[in-house]
């Protein structure tokens, strides 16, 4: 019974577009009719705010079981009270179109207000804060986790090391705010608890450990944590967590005290490096000639951990040096995250392959953002001349690939206006030219190796 009524609650996030979609047919038909656009009957009128009143009726039971299901905690009252609001409103609105009321095109109105703001509180219940401005790419990442530790061995495991790894790969969903399957992780005594399953997170033997098991499933699994598009885990953060569990998971003692090897000192000192600064450090005066010759900041570390927990490969392209080289090889579908995380580095990047992934031509518009760019390979994609286009700006572009690609003569005549382009390959292209100018060399294959009469000739009589 109990599994019934949490699919019914589930049903919510399917039931709630019906009064939605209803009450904003119900408010088209009034206005079109008091404008005297279009003559809408009064019974097809009156039928439709019952229709949306009643489908409101059945998004608020749904939402209700799906909140005590899925433990959301006193933040979800907001919406709840919204949508109970919206449904007692549509109902009285109901009621008066019965009555034909003069004032059911403003009652209207304030039908689309009610329903606004619950959708709104709805949508930043669940996707978060600030859901609707994805016009800036650093609000709608993921936190990586956060570290103030200056002495390793004198952290305290679970406070300086564990939780802040918890917090930002998995308190999203199992936290004070929102407790799916009635899991919190924000603190151990919820962890032991083990949420509605009662499983037992902190079982010092990993292999049958439910938390390790669900970390360490394929990234496509269903019961995999975190949830696919998601942050995820890096290899350094979930052996450290397992190590934790190993040693009973303790709740205050130091690093010292539970004797790390000097691997695992080694593996979270990198990890740390990696989040831990957000200035920049001094750089040598001078950049290593293969690369642009400007001075950067150190690269986003919160970028570049959101891209390395998405399995794109990004790697300094120089020692000592700012700049980065980013490939995609590991990666099975590139997602608006990973332009989002991009964007942040783009002036770092001066290698970028994406071979054989999912782009298309207004994807490049977001690559030519990247001003330092000097090698680009986006052969096997379905890259066309006018992709090609939103190239302009890449002014220290040096190679290019676009082999396997529909590239024609037309854009290779675009590339050619970039100054220090001088090598493109273009193998089962569109492309025929072999040259535009003296600096440009364009590799098209079908190349023959002469002969040589030093060669062993093998003749078959056969």
């Amino acid at each position: 019974m109990n599994q019934l009524i949490e699919v019914i609650g589930r049903f919510h996030v399917l039931i709630l577009h019906l009064p939605i979609g209803i009450i904003v047919l119900s408010v088209a038909y009034e206005w079109l009719h008091y404008c005297k656009w279009k003559v809408i009957p009064k019974n097809i009128r009156t039928l439709t705010y019952g229709i949306g009143a009643l489908s409101a009726y059945l998004a608020s039971i749904s939402g209700y079981i799906l909140g005590l299901s899925e433990g959301y905690s006193s933040e979800i009252n907001n919406h709840m009270w919204a949508g109970i609001i919206t449904t007692v409103l549509i109902t009285l609105v109901w009621y008066q179109s019965e009555k034909n009321s003069k004032f059911m095109h403003w009652y209207a109105l304030a039908l689309i207000g009610a329903i606004s703001v619950t959708g709104h509180l709805g949508g930043t219940l669940t996707h978060g804060a600030g859901f609707l401005s994805p016009e800036d790419p650093s609000e709608s990442l993921e936190e990586p986790p956060q570290f103030q530790i200056s002495d390793i061995n004198q952290a305290m495991a679970y406070h300086d090391l564990v939780q802040p790894i918890l917090k930002s790969k998995c308190t999203r969903c199992h936290g004070s705010s929102k407790k799916k399957g009635k899991l919190r992780l924000d603190t151990r005594e919820y962890i032991m608890a083990g949420g509605k399953s009662k499983l037992n997170l902190l079982d010092s033997n990993v292999e049958k450990n439910d938390l390790i098991r669900r970390l360490e499933l394929p990234i496509h699994d269903d019961e995999h944590m975190p949830p696919k598009g998601k942050l995820q885990m890096t290899d350094s953060e979930r052996i450290l967590l397992k190590w934790w569990i190993k040693k009973g998971a303790p709740l205050d003692a130091q690093m010292s005290s539970l004797q790390p090897s000097d691997t695992l000192l080694s593996l979270i000192q990198q990890m740390i490096n990696t989040t831990h600064n957000t200035t920049a450090p001094s750089h040598q005066n001078t950049i290593p000639a293969p690369l642009p010759d400007v001075q950067l900041p150190i690269p986003s570390p919160r970028a570049i951990a959101q891209l390395q927990s998405m399995n794109v490969l990004v790697l300094p392209a120089g020692q000592e040096s700012p700049f980065l080289e980013v490939n995609f090889i590991n990666v099975d579908t590139i997602h608006p995250k990973h332009w989002q995380a991009l964007e942040l580095i783009s002036t770092h990047i001066v290698r970028l392959q994406l071979t054989h992934k999912s782009i298309v031509d207004s994807d490049l518009s977001k690559i030519n953002k990247m001003q330092n760019l000097m090698y680009l390979r986006i052969d096997h994609t379905r890259i066309t001349d006018r992709g090609i286009a939103h190239l302009n700006d890449l002014i220290n572009l040096n190679v290019i690939n676009i082999n396997n690609t529909s590239v024609s003569n037309k854009g290779i005549q675009t590339l050619s206006q970039l100054p220090a382009l001088q090598t493109i390959y273009a193998y089962q292209s569109n492309v025929t030219t072999d040259s535009i100018s003296t600096k440009m060399k364009i590799e098209t294959g079908g190349y023959m190796i002469p002969f040589n009469p030093n060669d062993t000739i093998r003749i078959s009589t056969n």
